[in-house]
């Protein structure tokens, strides 16, 4: 029996170290959905189509439409046209850190009818307060918390 004590050791020992890392990679990539209050957060996007049979303003519109709703947001307009080809979204109140990358995720990495974006800056300018959103949390559909 004495020789079976350090196999098990070891095995309670690489288990014990799995639980640990699973529960700081939880937390470590959890949406909180903070929020800068009084805020804005600018989305300077480009867009990308392929055999897009619309036009560019649609595109842009139907792409913003589908990503903004992954982050907590009380006021947003659509897309206007800007310099080089890009398109500008505001954002209120301002986003978070957690929240500006689920945002750019979704824009860069969503294709929605053939359309997908690349997102050139995404600065928060005013209210650097943080709060939680008392949006629902769109992963799981109940309020944050």
């Amino acid at each position: 029996m004495p020789r079976a004590l350090p196999r098990v050791l070891a095995l309670v020992l690489v288990a014990g170290a799995t639980v640990i890392g699973l529960l700081l990679l939880s937390d470590a990539t959890k949406y909180r959905g903070v929020q800068h209050e009084g805020g804005e957060t600018r989305v300077v996007f480009t867009i990308d189509t392929n055999r897009y049979q619309h036009e560019v303003e649609d595109a842009a519109e139907t792409l913003w439409s589908a990503c903004v709703g992954s982050v907590g947001w009380e006021e947003s307009n659509l897309p206007r046209p800007a310099a080089h080809d890009r398109w500008v979204a505001p954002v209120r109140p301002g986003l978070g850190e957690d929240s500006r990358r689920r945002l750019r995720g979704s824009l860069e990495d969503a294709t929605v009818d053939r359309i997908r974006g690349d997102v050139v800056s995404m600065p928060t300018s005013g209210g650097f307060s943080p709060r939680r959103s008392e949006t629902r949390d769109p992963d799981r559909g109940r309020p944050d918390g």
